[in-house]
């Protein structure tokens, strides 16, 4: 398994849209780089995103539903 991933393999695992992917690097949510600068694209540290992923998941989770 790769430590690194593009930004569509983050969309793909999140389900999120790539171009969002970029707005959450651009936010700095997780630790991503670009490591060519503007032309490279960004690549996302895996365990960053995971934990980010897993948090986000059980934040959604513990929210209160009321009818």
């Amino acid at each position: 398994m790769n430590i690194l991933m593009t930004v569509e393999e983050a969309a793909q695992l999140t389900g999120y849209a790539p171009w969002t992917i970029r707005q959450f690097c651009n936010k700095g949510m997780f630790t991503a780089e670009k490591p060519r600068g503007d032309r490279g694209g960004w690549r996302i540290l895996r365990p960053s995103l995971e934990k980010w992923w897993a948090d986000k998941r059980r934040a959604s989770l513990n929210t209160r539903r009321v009818a």
